[in-house]
């Protein structure tokens, strides 16, 4: 409505009525007429409408000239309704039984309160994924990694070839050496007593050293002293009169150490066939060379060592066989042959300062070596059988 002037606001609650006489309940011009909005969700009974909607503007429009509160009937303007109209609570329903937007859930069946499965269910299925998976694991290890490639040839191990069973081994391994035979050694010890402790073993030997005698122990217990040595049981005798006029106990052990039935494979046997007999040969004649000189000065026969220079030719042939054969041989051999190699080195070389400064002490010095020596090849057939 434009006037002229300044803008009129209409007095709310107060109608004006013209003196002309116009329709009944009409309201003129200037007049504000309170209007109802309401926005139902189609489907929902409560907000049906109802026979008094018709004449719902009727039920609101004001008498007297005063402002007349809202007629509470049945479905029009309730509180209820007065909530919905224009509030921050109205809702607006789309069409569906309940908003898009609520958070009661509905209920499905099979679960339990608060949306968990019960616990019967959750075993269950526990259970049954633990059966699947130990068969399936059961099956994957037999397809792929079964013991018998023969029986699976679909195995991951199925292209290689089976190991033998240890009897196998031993029986075939056994086919493929060759048994051969060495020199034969025959002497005869000077023991001087047997302890079970290592500790009081080597108080004798160090007493028998500090009085230039020959002492060797042997490493595993009871651990043996041996003296000295000879090639035979009359050598031996007259070793022993020195050790009888000191008072000191002494037994004669017969050492005999046979070269037979030694086994070596065949391609060992075709490396060392030629240096090993002679490697023995030669050490063999070093020993039996020695012991007759060393048994001839202490037994008071001769007042001079005699000189080993036929000795240095086959002591260097030796110890170059041995050099060959050190990484030939089993490495079970091996100690051993280096064992054999130290103690004839020893007795040739204390021989050969015998000979030039002749004292019992160089002489029983040389005799420690070959005890050494015949030790060591009783060890070394031993590990080639």
């Amino acid at each position: 409505m434009e006037t002229r002037g300044n803008h009129v606001r209409p007095a709310l609650g107060r109608e004006k009525t013209s003196s002309r006489e116009g329709t009944p309940g009409s309201v003129h011009k200037g007049t504000a007429r309170p209007v109802s909005v309401r926005i139902r969700a189609a489907g929902r009974a409560a907000d049906r409408p109802r026979k008094s909607e018709s004449n719902r503007e009727d039920a609101l429009q004001p008498v007297g000239g005063g402002r007349k509160p809202f007629v509470e009937e049945k479905g029009i303007l309730s509180p209820a309704n007065r909530r919905r109209v224009g509030s921050a609570d109205s809702e607006i329903h789309w069409g569906v039984s309940r908003s898009p937007f609520s958070k009661r859930r509905v209920k499905r069946p099979g679960y339990a309160k608060g949306g968990r499965q019960p616990m019967g269910t959750v075993l269950l299925s526990v259970g049954a994924a633990l059966v699947l998976g130990t068969i399936m694991g059961f099956s994957v290890i037999s397809l792929f990694f079964s013991d018998d490639p023969a029986l699976s040839p679909r195995s991951i191990d199925s292209h290689l070839e089976r190991n033998p069973s240890p009897e196998g081994d031993t029986a075939s391994s056994k086919d493929q050496e060759s048994v051969f035979s060495l020199a034969d050694l025959n002497a005869v010890l000077l023991q001087g007593g047997s302890f079970a402790e290592k500790e009081r073993a080597q108080q004798v030997i160090q007493s028998h050293r500090s009085k230039g005698r020959a002492g060797v122990m042997t490493d595993a217990s009871p651990h043996r002293i041996y003296l000295g040595v000879a090639k035979n049981r009359d050598d031996a005798l007259k070793l022993s009169v020195t050790y009888q006029k000191e008072n000191v106990d002494v037994y004669l052990k017969d050492l005999k150490v046979k070269g037979d039935r030694v086994r070596l494979s065949k391609g060992t046997l075709q490396a060392v066939e030629k240096d090993l007999p002679r490697f023995v040969e030669d050490g063999h004649r070093i020993f039996q060379t020695l012991a007759a000189s060393t048994t001839t000065f202490l037994g008071g026969s001769s007042s001079s060592f005699s000189d080993p220079k036929q000795l240095e030719e086959v002591h260097r042939r030796m110890m170059d066989a041995g050099a060959r054969l050190e990484k030939q041989l089993p490495s079970g051999a091996r100690p051993h042959l280096q064992d054999l190699m130290m103690a004839a080195d020893q007795a040739v070389q204390s021989a050969r300062e015998a000979s030039r400064n002749p004292s019992e002490a160089l002489v029983w010095q040389t005799q420690e070596g070959l005890v050494r020596y015949a030790l060591a090849y009783e060890a070394l057939i031993s590990s080639l059988r």
